[in-house]
């Protein structure tokens, strides 16, 4: 059964969402998976390919954001096509967070501040899931200095 993971951040600022993502990306690429990271805008994916590369002093991830590649991670602020690789694990980092096919990833990880947990939009978009089959988990974390 696929599975949704929503992690609710507090606090909740961008540069807190992009550090969460890089060690969430990390810990799923020791653990085998192929990732298609979600991006709001160019800026955001070229933000977050810089942090990648630097948020841990010893740490390899290998990804890139041109689609085709042969890295296993791809970021990207474009719609991709299951097609051009299979990506087990999909992650979106708000304000992205939009519905997903389920039958396309094995698990979605979505990152956003709390604030964005009672939105009707998140509400909507986490019923549609459920009814399609997610096992729904919610994680609040609490961010300190």
């Amino acid at each position: 059964m696929p599975r949704l993971d929503g992690y609710y951040l507090s606090p909740g600022l961008p540069e807190d969402l992009n550090r969460f993502a890089c060690k969430l990306i990390e810990k799923a690429f020791k653990q085998g998976y192929t990732i298609l990271v979600r991006t709001q805008d160019t800026a955001h994916s070229k933000a977050l390919d810089r942090l990648l590369w630097t948020f841990r002093d010893r740490s390899f991830i290998p990804h890139d954001r041109i689609v085709g590649s042969d890295n296993p991670i791809l970021i990207t602020d474009e719609d991709v096509s299951q097609d051009s690789r299979a990506y087990r694990l999909l992650v979106q980092i708000h304000p992205v967070c939009q519905y997903t096919n389920s039958s396309l990833y094995e698990r979605i990880v979505e990152i956003m501040d709390e604030a964005h947990r009672l939105t009707p939009h998140h509400q909507a978009c986490w019923q549609r899931y459920r009814s399609n089959g997610y096992e729904v988990y919610e994680h609040t974390q609490q961010l300190t200095e």
